[in-house]
């Protein structure tokens, strides 16, 4: 299935994303080619499927050697970034309301820095970090506020490429938090993300996981110069509301 554009009318005002059924999609981008860190940011949030995910759901954020031949495809030209889920873990749903906890960091479901050319996947060890887990909130087909912000930053290496993971990080019982596309914008930006102003205790707080690094050869499988985002299910879907790439240095 491919990914289509809707709109949603949330908070009184029209919101177009890309909404996401079993499907895989790329944009190309300019990078300078001296470029020594790049950061790909989305604001997003999901339909509900009211259970729990199961049988090996994956979501796929990072950049591509053009736009074809991408990640979610059969075979894929060079990829590189994070992938959310395995085959044997559940996306949890309901933890503190209508949300998945795809457990970003901790206990539940890990994340996996990934490079994959052609068939071929390399996955890092899974990242950890301190503090309470990360939710998706899964609230998007009843129109509800309750968007999040993820950033992946990619730092150049020689071969050893290192991949970092921002995010906000929520407590049980706070309650769903909404961010705003200035959000996104500002957190693009910050060398170190760290939003201030949110009413929600916790959910105001950036976390960041142990860095992973992962071997990259752009000379011989293709320059970096493309986003690409996939999403393997079809029973709830992953929508994108908003999507930033900034050149951090």
């Amino acid at each position: 299935m491919a990914s289509v554009i809707i709109q949603r009318t949330i908070g009184g005002v029209t919101e177009t994303a890309a909404q996401m059924s079993n499907s895989t999609w790329a944009r190309q981008v300019y990078l300078p080619a001296g470029w020594n860190k790049i950061r790909l940011g989305i604001r997003w949030h999901m339909t509900s499927s009211g259970a729990n995910i199961v049988g090996g759901a994956s979501f796929v954020m990072g950049f591509s050697s053009g736009p074809d031949y991408q990640y979610g495809d059969i075979t894929t030209t060079h990829f590189c970034g994070i992938i959310f889920g395995d085959s044997s873990t559940a996306w949890t749903y309901g933890i503190g309301g209508s949300q998945y906890q795809p457990g970003a960091f901790y206990a539940g479901m890990p994340i996996y820095a990934i490079v994959k050319v052609g068939t071929s996947s390399t996955l890092s060890s899974a990242y950890q970090a301190p503090g309470s887990s990360t939710f998706i909130q899964a609230g998007a087909d009843a129109n509800v506020a309750d968007r999040d912000i993820f950033l992946l930053d990619v730092t150049k290496g020689s071969p050893n490429y290192t991949f970092t993971c921002w995010t906000r990080w929520n407590a049980p019982g706070y309650g769903e938090a909404d961010w705003s596309s200035a959000s996104l914008l500002l957190l693009m930006t910050e060398t170190t993300p760290a939003f201030v102003g949110m009413a929600q205790g916790p959910e105001a707080i950036y976390n960041t996981a142990a860095s992973k690094t992962l071997a990259i050869d752009e000379g011989t499988n293709g320059t970096l110069n493309a986003i690409n985002l996939a999403w393997n299910r079809t029973d709830a879907m992953v929508e994108i509301c908003d999507v930033a790439v900034s050149v951090l240095s």
